[in-house]
């Protein structure tokens, strides 16, 4: 990697997702809107979802809906969300939203932070690495920033995500500690890499 943007170069007030929907070979993803709002709470209120992210098990489900009405109603924490669906739903898969692809600038501005979250039901199958991958490719040139300068924050011992995102072509650059935990920092390595 060439080293990271200089600070402020990106900004979350400045930038946004492509409003457009995209589709990979099995996974069609789209802005995410408040009608997902029913597969939001299966993700929150999941332990095995949640077992990594730094965010409380949701337990009330009207109140994470409450939350995220309002969240919608700012137009800031969701504008970085793409939803992720089954392209073609056979009998087995549901049509409804499967994981959440994150594309946003970091607090202080000097890249790109990628991650998901997706329903314990379609882990295994590569879903999150082919959503990733795609988000990797296709958000850089339309938000105007280039790829190595994408990043990633992983709990040790996730392996499942850290090496979703090695596949992405991002790299484990050190561990760090997060409110007592370790953590692995993740850059892109080499922005030709798919």
């Amino acid at each position: 990697m060439n080293g990271p943007a200089p600070a402020g170069t990106y900004s979350r007030s400045d930038m946004t997702l492509p409003s457009e929907a995209f589709e990979t070979e099995r996974l069609r993803l789209q802005p995410i809107s408040f009608d997902d709002k029913e597969a939001f709470w299966r993700m929150r209120s999941s332990p095995e979802v949640m077992r990594f992210i730094p965010v409380d098990v949701a337990t009330d489900k009207d109140e994470l809906f409450r939350e995220i009405e309002a969240d919608f109603a700012k137009g800031e924490r969701f504008k970085f969300f793409f939803a992720v669906f089954w392209k073609n739903p056979d009998a087995d898969q549901s049509s409804e939203m499967i994981g959440l692809e994150i594309m946003r600038p970091l607090e202080d501005g000097t890249g790109m932070e990628i991650g998901y979250w997706f329903l314990t039901e379609v882990w295994g199958q590569g879903v999150a690495t082919e959503a990733t991958r795609a988000v990797a490719q296709y958000c850089p040139p339309l938000m105007g920033f280039p790829r190595q300068h994408i990043m990633a924050s992983v709990a040790v011992g996730n392996t499942g995500s850290r090496r979703v995102l090695e596949k992405t072509g991002l790299d484990v650059r050190y561990i760090y500690k997060e409110n007592g935990a370790d953590v692995w920092y993740l850059e892109m390595a080499d922005p030709a890499r798919d």
